[in-house]
């Protein structure tokens, strides 16, 4: 049935509740629909709902009544229903995040909306597309419900209407996940005021049945339904079929905890012998968080002893893209949190994110009556990320990390840390990257889903920029006091900052990249100099201070603000020693857009760019149960934000041969990431130890050659790529010496493409084809090899040595078990379990074949076809970085024919089983 049938067929609500309606509207509000003559916009007074969850949480039925105050100028009411983003496809969903959207297929809900009255009279409603700014759209904030008004004096006016919500399988703060319900952001349509906000601090009166369920209805534990009164934005709701409640002493304060899945309940202090002995897998969630609400409380002491909280209640909800946040009254924090390895640096990460959210929920009712309803969230962030910042120096014993980079940047050459440092493709991204930014594509936040707004700490660095050390410390002051709103705070400080703000909260609207164009310097008289540096400006007209820091031969470094609107400008400074550089944003506090920007938008910020760590680019080892060994690792050089050029040295060995090479590596087309672009052409020199005795050879020897190799590859998520596909070319000269002492030119050619179909979010199919031809090579290890674990992995790497071949596989991948949480003793955790079956085949031209006498020949054609099976684990190192365990059992079917007295690899009677057992995806 459609969500516009089942509307249609929403339950009616009988005569009796109709006026219980009515009556509550009047009752919650104080006063009388009619009342006096108010100067007010659209304000909604308060709200009563009843609501019904059915058919085990899929669907949401209810009817509401909303008094609202209007003008004299108002011709409609406004409501929002956040609900609608359910039936749009996320934009931002990738191969990677969707897993953190949707635990199987994309499933799509929505809300409709239908019997819309004022004051008992129909209405004909219409729904609207959000036009907030130019980055949201319905998949963030959904639409608008536009009820007319007829003209009229100020007044109190009630909008009745029923409602149908359509809830899909979806992660996050709306949806439904196996038979646990969040209903955790505005789930029932919410007054949008004229300023766009829609926070409203007023009453609310909800009536819940969910018959089966037990729920939490703010603040209010029942089984099958109950009904709560309560101020603020709106009620949320978690229901399922039980729901576990701990209790924490924290310090002063209490923490009490709620989940649908059971926590882990570690041993009383006082306990002796086994009862004493702590479950080493399973995490103390609540005594963590306890901690965490302990120390906020402490701060919250000293900044604003009246804003402490007596208690604090934390949800468990089924979030990958929030790890903690804040709902009217409540903490939400995903089921994984301290899902990482148990260190105090670690853990760390989430107990910011933890107590921000903490500090978030403490400040709601305060701000709600100081802030206008557009900003509230935004002064609340702002103060929140002031308050772990302060709660951080009274902590400091232990804590030196406070971003990735601290942490693990002394192993940013390994592939998994450059990616989590330089292009994080982790979740609860915001968690471990202190970024100016802190990105949210999703915006399943409520209070970023109609508007992009910027987050607190974003905010506060363009207000440190503008006010200097002494300004920002005397704002800072006055915000963690909260006697005030963020604006007069600004006003009390530096009054010319006031016009700022609202540039400064809607600046996540606006792309921008900035480069450095031109530096020039000039002497101007003996030991003195003008150094002149132009910056401009890319994308959306904005407004904000641009640092640009001048740095001499002297050692000495000046800094000069740019703080006026246009495209671009010339900034100098007089000085008394030659430049050295010049850099732009020095601070990394302004957001520079990807989308404006050719290369990496910091890639052209200033004059000299620092080399990085070594980057192990790849790395493998995998073993085959025939004793064969395969690995390789490829190391490359870089400067920071670079994706154009590299110089990498690799090194390989496998049966046939050891070697290494050295490189010169160009990027080519658009950017894949931030890390590369989608092609790459390089040129390099290769020295090579051919083994002796492979595939029947006899003599082994050394080989020098030149190489090139070209390619293009658009696959994002290497771990597991569900989409793109990659090609690629590499020719090798070479001159040859054996250990008997001759020398041989030869040249080799090969080629390789894959094209990965995506059939839905849990499957794959993978087509891989190549070949390769050699020319000159007098050594059997110099030749073609077309089995092994990334060719036919059904072939001995010796089966098959050819002068020429042929390769093709098709591999189906399946992911049969999806967002796990198995840990493997904290050192990672285990997410998905992702089989796969593949069919292979391919054919060699002048294949060697070994006689029983000794002597050698070729085989003019020799045909192969393979199949097998395999076994992918995808797991997060330390919970966090991305890896796999890739298992492959291969059988052959046809391996050649067996040629007269043939008595060599090509010849076994029955096919073996070959196992491969590798740390990344075949293809």
């Amino acid at each position: 049935m459609s969500v516009r049938a089942k509307a249609r067929d929403a339950f009616e609500t009988p005569s009796r509740h109709r006026v219980l309606l009515l009556a509550t509207a009047w009752l919650v509000s104080g006063s009388s629909l009619v009342a006096a003559p108010r100067a007010l916009a659209v304000e909604p007074v308060s709200y009563a709902v009843h609501a019904r969850i059915e058919n085990a949480g899929a669907v949401v039925r209810g009817a509401m009544a909303i008094d609202v105050a209007v003008s004299e100028a108002d011709r409609e009411v406004r409501l929002w229903l956040y609900a609608d983003r359910l039936a749009a496809v996320p934009r931002a969903l990738d191969g990677r995040t969707a897993r953190w959207i949707f635990p199987g297929e994309i499933d799509l809900g929505g809300v409709e909306v239908s019997d819309v009255r004022v004051d008992d009279r129909p209405v004909v409603m219409r729904r609207v597309s959000l036009r907030t700014d130019r980055v949201t759209g319905r998949d963030h904030g959904g639409q608008d419900l536009i009820v007319p008004l007829e003209p009229g004096p100020a007044r109190r006016v009630l909008v009745r209407l029923r409602f149908v919500i359509t809830l899909p399988e979806r992660f996050g703060r709306l949806g439904r996940v196996g038979d646990v319900v969040s209903l955790l952001a505005p789930w029932y349509p919410l007054v949008v005021h004229d300023d766009g906000g829609w926070r409203a601090r007023v009453p609310h009166r909800l009536r819940l049945q969910a018959e089966g369920l037990e729920t939490w209805v703010g603040g209010v534990r029942a089984v099958g339904g109950t009904e709560v009164r309560l101020e603020g934005a709106y009620v949320p709701v978690l229901a399922a079929p039980r729901l576990h409640a701990r209790t924490a002493r924290a310090g002063q304060c209490m923490l009490n905890y709620i989940s649908p899945r059971a926590p882990y309940d570690p041993p009383p202090p006082r306990s002796h012998g086994e009862a004493a002995l702590r479950d080493l897998v399973r995490i103390d969630t609540v005594g963590l968080a306890a901690r965490v609400l302990e120390r906020v409380c402490a701060t919250l002491r000293v900044a604003s002893p009246d804003l402490v909280p007596g208690s604090l209640t934390l949800l468990a909800v089924a979030s990958r893209t929030e790890l903690a946040a804040s709902a009217p009254g409540v903490v939400l924090v995903s089921d994984r949190i301290f899902e990482v390895l148990p260190l105090r640096e670690t853990r760390a990460f989430h107990e910011r994110a933890l107590a921000r959210a903490m500090f978030r929920v403490a400040l709601q009712a305060r701000l709600d009556a100081l802030e206008p309803p557009w900003l509230r969230d935004v002064s609340e962030d702002v103060r929140a990320a002031l308050l772990v910042d302060l709660d951080e120096r009274r902590d400091r014993a232990g804590r030196t990390a406070r971003s990735p980079e601290d942490l693990v940047g002394f192993a940013a050459f390994h592939p998994a840390i450059d990616q989590l440092l330089t292009a994080p493709t982790i979740a609860f991204v915001d968690a471990y990257f202190h970024a100016i930014e802190e990105p949210d594509p999703y915006r399943d936040d409520p209070a970023r889903a109609r508007r992009a707004l910027a987050r607190g700490r974003r905010v506060l660095e363009a207000a440190r920029d503008v006010l200097g050390p002494n300004g920002f410390a005397a704002l800072a002051a006055r915000l963690i006091r909260v006697d005030g709103s963020l604006e007069s705070a600004l006003r009390a400080v530096d009054e010319r900052a006031v016009p700022r703000l609202e540039a400064w909260a809607t600046a996540p609207s606006r792309r921008v990249n900035y480069r450095l164009a031109r530096v020039r310097s000039r002497r101007v008289a003996a030991g003195r100099w003008r150094h002149e540096a132009l910056v401009e400006r890319h994308g959306d007209a904005t407004a904000e201070p641009v640092v640009v820091r001048f740095e001499l031969e002297d050692g000495t470094r000046r800094r000069i603000v740019w703080d006026a609107e246009g495209p671009s400008a010339w900034l100098g400074v007089d000085a008394g020693a030659a430049l050295r550089d010049v850099h732009v944003d020095p601070d990394g506090r302004l957001v520079q857009s990807a989308a404006v920007a050719d290369g990496h938008p910091r890639g052209d910020d200033a004059t000299r760019a620092p080399w990085k760590m070594p980057l192990l680019q790849s790395f493998n080892a995998a073993v085959a149960s025939d004793g064969t060994f395969v690995g390789w690792a490829d190391v490359a050089m870089r400067r920071r934000h670079d994706l154009d050029r590299a110089l990498a040295a690799g090194v390989e060995t496998g049966p046939a041969s050891t070697g290494g090479t050295l490189r010169m590596i160009r990027g080519l087309g658009p950017r894949r990431d931030e890390l590369s672009r989608v092609g790459f052409a390089s040129a390099g020199v290769e020295l090579t130890r051919l083994h002796a005795g492979f595939a029947g050879g006899s003599e082994g020897g050394w080989r020098v050659g030149l190489l090139g190799r070209a390619g293009i590859d658009t696959r994002r998520f290497l771990v597991d790529p569900r989409n793109g596909s990659s090609a690629g070319i590499a020719a090798t000269a070479w001159l040859a010496h054996s250990d008997a002492g001759r020398w041989s030119p030869g040249l080799e050619v090969q080629g390789r493409a894959s094209l990965v179909l995506p059939w839905g979010l849990r499957q794959a199919t993978v087509l891989v084809g190549g070949g390769g031809l050699v020319l000159g090579a007098s050594a059997a290890a110099e030749r073609i090899r077309l089995g092994g674990r990334y060719t036919l992995r059904a072939v001995q790497p010796a089966e098959m040595v050819a002068r020429a071949g042929l390769f093709g596989a098709i591999e189906h991948r399946w992911t049969a078990l999806a967002d796990l949480s198995v840990n493997a003793v904290h050192l990672s955790w285990l997410r998905e379990v992702q089989l796969a079956a593949f069919l292979e085949g391919g054919v060699g031209h002048r294949v060697l074949r070994r006689h029983p006498a000794g002597n050698i020949d070729e085989q003019p054609w020799v045909p192969a076809l393979g199949v097998g099976v395999g076994l992918r684990l995808h797991h997060e190192y330390a919970g966090v970085s991305p890896g796999v365990v890739a298992l492959d059992v291969a059988v052959a079917l046809v391996r050649g024919t067996r040629g007269p007295g043939a008595d060599g690899v090509l010849a076994h009677r029955r096919p073996p089983v070959l196992l491969h057992l590798g740390f990344d995806q075949m293809f």
